[in-house]
């Protein structure tokens, strides 16, 4: 999972690493596959971004947390293989991305 994650990142182009200890910590408390990625530049994190990774081709259902260039977490979003977005949290911040939820 972590690996498809690094792929999308790289295949993009977007300022971002897979941080793998965050990974860790977020999956042992969902008792969900976590992928933690964090901005590697000292800018805001963007809408497009956010697009990026999800159209990357994944082979299951994922959850990515979004986190900021000081690993402040932002915004985290599930989604399926599909790349349709089951769940996003915080709510304000999905509705500040223009985010939509499958229903």
């Amino acid at each position: 999972m972590n690996q498809e994650v690094i792929n999308a990142i790289e295949k993009a182009g977007i300022p971002y690493i897979v941080n793998f200890k965050i990974s860790k910590e977020m999956t042992n408390q969902k008792r969900s596959g976590v992928v933690a990625i964090v901005k590697t530049k000292n800018e805001e994190i963007q809408k497009n971004e956010i697009d990026k990774i999800i159209s990357g081709t994944f082979s299951k259902d994922m959850f990515i947390s979004f986190f900021d260039y000081d690993e402040n977490w932002v915004l985290s979003i599930k989604f399926n293989v599909y790349r349709e977005i089951e769940y996003c949290y915080p709510f304000t911040k999905c509705d500040e991305f223009g985010i939509e939820i499958k229903q």
